[in-house]
């Protein structure tokens, strides 16, 4: 009975990991790479700042759908006069804002997704590589949301953000870290001249709005004679360690950047294509693997996390 409590604890926690894979995109693991090849680890404060911000949007969201036995969406419904069979017009607007914005942000992991197969061999020049990519990567996203569980599709996203983690902290291993640079640059500091926009992205890459939705979505209120306080604190941990995860991980790409920027002298435009030369370059063919296939998990699990919760959030929104 005790180890079945523990294995049921532990698929809780990855079930709540999905918020970590929500994060964690490919256009987490460029801002921040950019963020550490140009101006090395003096912006990590921005992602601690992110990740309180975002952990209070997840947490309040999530304890809506627990206290009050509701999700956000249908709480939002309620609000503006909506009943069980009708829908308000704002409801109508915010998951149309929702499908459009989730649209571009899933173009925008079929483009991440591509990137990392570059930086794994794929020929960059070559149409036809392009569209296999494309295509292989929608089937897999539809294949896996169409015939597999919900929870087990979100602790599955739970392994791959721990996975991720050991891909680019054995990236990071290969570079070298500054303990000293680490922790100044946790530390609130004035931004470096011309750091602005790099750190409000990756503010917005962290403190993701939408994800208020998906943990509204993935909170489930106990079964009857549960307890409701037990439901909040498994709740809580659950937020905690999604909201760890995503900060760790940002952090080590930033510090990959970072590692990158001070192996090599490339005072060039930065794009992913200069990064993995970069890092080929300085560490060789199995960085440069290790940073392709963390590219590559970070976009799978976004594209797979944006569809379902586009999904869910629409169907909390929509009376039906």
């Amino acid at each position: 009975m005790r180890l079945s409590a523990v294995l049921e604890e532990g698929f809780e926690l990855l079930r709540w990991s999905v918020l970590a894979a929500s994060t964690i995109g490919p256009g987490t693991v460029i801002v921040c790479s950019k963020a550490g090849a140009d101006y090395a680890l003096t912006l990590l404060w921005a992602l601690v700042l992110a990740s309180f911000v975002a952990y209070a949007l997840q947490e309040g969201a999530a304890r809506l759908s627990l206290l009050g036995r509701t999700t956000l969406g249908r709480a939002m419904r309620t609000m503006w006069g909506g009943g069980a069979d009708a829908t308000p017009g704002g409801c109508w607007a915010v998951a149309a804002g929702v499908l459009l914005g989730n649209t571009a942000y899933q173009a925008n992991n079929f483009v991440g997704a591509a990137e990392a197969l570059y930086a794994l061999g794929a020929p960059r020049s070559d149409p036809g590589v392009r569209f296999l990519m494309h295509l292989a990567c929608g089937l897999a996203v539809l294949g896996t949301l169409f015939f597999a569980d919900v929870d087990r599709v979100s602790a599955g996203l739970g392994v791959v953000s721990v996975l991720m983690i050991v891909t680019f902290a054995f990236a990071l291993s290969q570079l070298g870290l500054d303990g000293g640079e680490l922790v100044l640059g946790l530390l609130p500091s004035k931004p470096p001249r011309g750091s602005g926009i790099v750190a409000v992205s990756m503010v917005a890459t962290t403190a993701i709005p939408f994800n208020a939705f998906l943990a509204s979505c993935a909170a489930k209120p106990p079964d009857a004679g549960g307890s409701l306080g037990a439901a909040v604190s498994g709740m809580r941990r659950g937020v905690t360690l999604a909201t760890a995860i995503a900060l760790v991980l940002s952090v080590l790409i930033v510090a990959t950047g970072a590692g990158v920027a001070r192996h090599v002298d490339d005072d060039g435009a930065f794009s992913v294509e200069s990064l993995v030369d970069a890092l080929r370059a300085a560490e060789g063919g199995f960085a440069v693997a290790c940073f392709g296939l963390g590219l590559y998990a970070a976009a799978f699990s976004s594209a797979l996390t944006v569809a379902l919760g586009a999904a869910l959030c629409c169907a909390s929104l929509l009376a039906h």
